[in-house]
């Protein structure tokens, strides 16, 4: 199994890859160019149409691919992190707060004589 480690990492990564490719092929397709409505009797049908106002099909978004909808494109200026300092907790009195916590003790009951 461990000789085989490598090559699943790789097989992995070139199927990742290739996704990839995939996705970024189906979101580069040309959209649809226009629209066509015709209206037949109580029905309206609404046809897409490319640039030679041939039917094509609906654009269809895979949804594994749809994560690149969330991608951050720098369009927006995202917000300033705040700066961190690190500060020391003074206890007002940590004897007191022990002292306490000692006189705190289990009162643990024995099993009972009759079950």
């Amino acid at each position: 199994m461990l000789k085989l480690r490598p090559f699943i990492g790789v097989l992995l990564a070139m199927v990742l890859a290739l996704t990839g490719l995939s996705a970024a092929n189906a979101r580069g397709q040309a959209d649809p160019a226009g629209s066509m409505v015709i209206c037949r009797g109580l029905t309206v049908v609404t046809v897409l149409v490319d640039d030679e106002g041939q039917p094509v099909e609906p654009p269809h978004i895979c949804p594994d691919a749809a994560t690149v909808l969330f991608v951050e494109t720098g369009a927006i200026a995202l917000p300033l992190a705040l700066a961190l300092t690190w500060r020391t907790v003074d206890w007002e009195q940590p004897e007191t707060i022990l002292a306490e916590q000692a006189k705190a003790q289990a009162r643990a009951r024995g099993p009972p004589r009759i079950l």
